[in-house]
C-alpha cells in the first residue's frame, strides 16, 4: 500500500531554483520528534520526512550532510 500524498517532478537547491534535477519525488510520510504523524510539512517545525525518489536518489540529495542528532541545526 502506498501512502504517498505529495508528488513533484524535480528538486533544486534553495539558493538556485533554476538548477533543477528532474526526478520524481514523493513525500511518503512526515512526523516530528514525538512520532506524531503530520498530514503536511509544517512551516517552522523541525520535521522528519520520508521521501521516495524515482528512478534514483539524485546527487543533490545524497550529497547533503547527515545530521548527528535532533538538535543539529546547520541551516
Amino acid at each position: 500500500m502506498s501512502c504517498a500524498w505529495s508528488r513533484d517532478e524535480c528538486c533544486f537547491p534553495a539558493a538556485d531554483e533554476g538548477d533543477a534535477t528532474w526526478v520524481t519525488v514523493m513525500v511518503v510520510a512526515v512526523t516530528q520528534q514525538f512520532g506524531k504523524p503530520f498530514d503536511g510539512i509544517p512551516r517552522g517545525w523541525k520535521t522528519l520526512a520520508l521521501l521516495r525518489f524515482e528512478p534514483e536518489v539524485p546527487a543533490l540529495i545524497s550529497d547533503l550532510p547527515t545530521a548527528s542528532g535532533w538538535y543539529d541545526d546547520r541551516a
